[in-house]
């Protein structure tokens, strides 16, 4: 496969391996991470890369989605986070994400080889999320918890771009509200409370949620230059339609 290839040629850069706590403090001052342009300087140990993943909604919080879900806790454990560049995969991470405490937790990789990279690859190991939802007109309580060896993989697109002596920041989001959103309530919920562990039916949506579960803006671009492609190339099958209307016609 392409992707062993990879990482068979990977970096010896970056931490093997690191939690939220830590990598928090080694981004910032231990208040939270720290977000850096591109063109600043680094802090002394070279090359920089720093990943940090946004909840969104901010925890606890509230979002407007189909279900208008609020959130009391929020994390997902990562592991083998890999950053992909010209030169190879940086050294895998492991973290757990808990927006409990903070909107944004931050994996560091440091130092790294200057260069471009453009993906982002991981696997999440467990996740758990606590809350409420509207659901028949009820405020309901939920629960989605979950952990196993691999819950499921996921990918997403970057564009960093990394120079002499720079720490580079990269946010990537995760769609807490998609991922509530994507779930059929109506038949994961019993009685008063809406409780779903990796036994329950209704957790195989919660897979293909969580694999969708993080984007970086370049994700967004990249959707909407294929939505604008679709869009010329229905037009012109749209085109092709007529012109054999009226060649029938004829």
């Amino acid at each position: 496969m392409a992707l062993a290839a990879l990482l068979a040629a990977a970096c010896d850069s970056g931490s093997p391996e690191t939690t939220a706590d830590d990598a928090t403090t080694a981004s910032g001052d231990g208040d939270g991470p720290t977000s850096t342009s591109g063109d600043g300087d680094g802090d002394g140990d070279g090359n920089a890369l720093v990943l940090e993943f946004e909840a969104v909604p901010s925890v606890p919080g509230e979002a407007r989605g189909d279900f208008d879900p609020t959130f009391a806790v929020a994390s997902v454990s990562v592991r083998d986070v890999r950053v992909i560049g010209d030169a190879g995969a940086l050294s895998a991470q492991t973290a757990t994400l808990d927006w409990t405490e903070s909107s944004i937790v931050a994996l560091r990789y440091a130092p790294v080889a200057p260069g471009l990279y453009s993906r982002v690859r991981g696997e999440v190991g467990a996740l758990d999320l606590q809350g409420t939802i509207e659901l028949e007109g009820q405020r309901r309580p939920f629960e989605i918890r979950a952990s196993g060896n691999m819950l499921a993989e996921f990918s997403t697109d970057i564009e960093a771009s990394v120079g002499a002596n720079q720490d580079v920041t990269v946010t990537i989001t995760a769609d807490l509200e998609d991922l509530v959103d994507s779930i059929d309530w109506e038949s994961a919920c019993a009685s008063d409370r809406c409780d779903i562990g990796s036994s329950d039916p209704a957790f195989e949506s919660v897979l293909d949620a969580v694999e969708d579960l993080f984007e970086s803006d370049d994700d967004d671009d990249d959707d909407d230059d294929e939505g604008d492609e679709g869009g010329d190339g229905s037009g012109g099958e749209g085109d092709g339609d007529e012109s054999s209307r009226d060649d029938s016609e004829t």
